[in-house]
């Protein structure tokens, strides 16, 4: 089982029980494999962006677990700890970030900014 295979199995164990939020997740992946297909994203940043995909909401559950809502500034605070945990027992470097319009790092050292995201 590779990687993102390993991921997809985790997130369908970690949501057991809530067909929705598996069905979103999948879809987000969906559409972002192919985008990233589209824009010929090296192996590495694609297997990144398809990591990231079936992650993105993993803070829900946390949030509605520990104040009953599951809105974006809570999930924004207990979606890492979550995502962190999680690629940590798939053996994918756990580095967790969040896009806040300032760039994003690449594996070459510089980042992509602005345009070029």
């Amino acid at each position: 089982m590779d990687l993102l295979d390993r991921i997809f199995a985790q997130m369908v164990e970690y949501f057991q029980g809530d067909p929705r939020r598996i069905q979103h997740f999948v879809k987000v992946h969906a559409f972002a494999r192919l985008i990233g297909h589209r824009e010929g994203l090296d192996a590495a940043v694609q297997q990144r962006l398809e990591a990231a995909a079936y992650v993105h909401d993993i803070g829900i559950k946390a949030a509605e677990e520990k104040f009953g809502s599951s809105s974006g500034k809570l999930q924004e605070q207990e979606g890492p700890a979550e995502a962190r945990k999680l690629l940590e027992k798939t053996g994918l470097d756990p580095y967790v970030s969040r896009y806040r319009g300032g760039g994003l790092p690449d594996s070459r050292g510089g980042g992509f900014s602005g345009e070029s995201i």
